[in-house]
């Protein structure tokens, strides 16, 4: 998430496969958490009381893995680490065509469909598309009760190398309505 916000992710590649292949060494780790503290705090740094839409950033892919944690305390699906929630809601908004990418991102989104077909949504109960619309409504981001706010940082929104003058919004308004048929849609995919 945080090397496709700061438009890293080709730099940071070759350790991501590392680590994903189990083939890392400590100091794998450590570079990425170093990354991703400076990362996080930058943006926290340019909106440290969420009055601007920077923050917001940060909540990428967690509008589905929030619905997703949901649906597993309820018992519709089983237990998903929180990690893999926000796999599964960034290769939701990827596939739902939420969100514009090139050839020059298929490798990111291949991690994505490695890591969701290694964890996927295992169904207990079926779940309906009134189930996925209350518990976005009753998402705290949500004020409107009929639209849904969703994170969409664009590839390098934040990148650290090109100074902006002003930071275009990261998020995106969408009806209730219409980004739960796209999360039953795509929740149902594994079913």
């Amino acid at each position: 998430k945080h090397s496709w916000i700061f438009g890293e992710f080709h730099n940071d590649y070759e350790t991501i496969l590392k680590i994903y292949n189990k083939n890392y060494k400590l100091e794998d780790f450590c570079y990425l958490v170093t990354k991703s503290f400076k990362y996080k705090s930058n943006i926290v740094n340019q909106d440290l009381f969420e009055a601007k839409d920077i923050r917001t950033s940060l909540n990428f892919g967690h509008t589905l893995a929030h619905v997703l944690e949901a649906l597993a305390e309820d018992h519709a699906i089983q237990y998903i680490p929180h990690g893999i929630a926000v796999a599964h809601g960034l290769l939701f908004i990827f596939n739902s065509g939420l969100i514009s990418q090139t050839k020059d991102h298929e490798d990111t989104i291949e991690i994505l469909k490695d890591l969701t077909k290694k964890y996927p949504i295992v169904h207990i109960k079926e779940i309906t598309l009134i189930e996925i619309e209350k518990l976005i409504i009753q998402d705290k981001k949500n004020e409107d009760k009929s639209l849904c706010l969703l994170s969409l940082p664009s590839y390098g929104h934040f990148s650290l190398l090109i100074q902006k003058a002003e930071i275009p919004p990261v998020t995106q308004k969408f009806s209730v309505t219409y980004i739960s048929k796209l999360m039953n849609e795509y929740i149902n995919t594994f079913s």
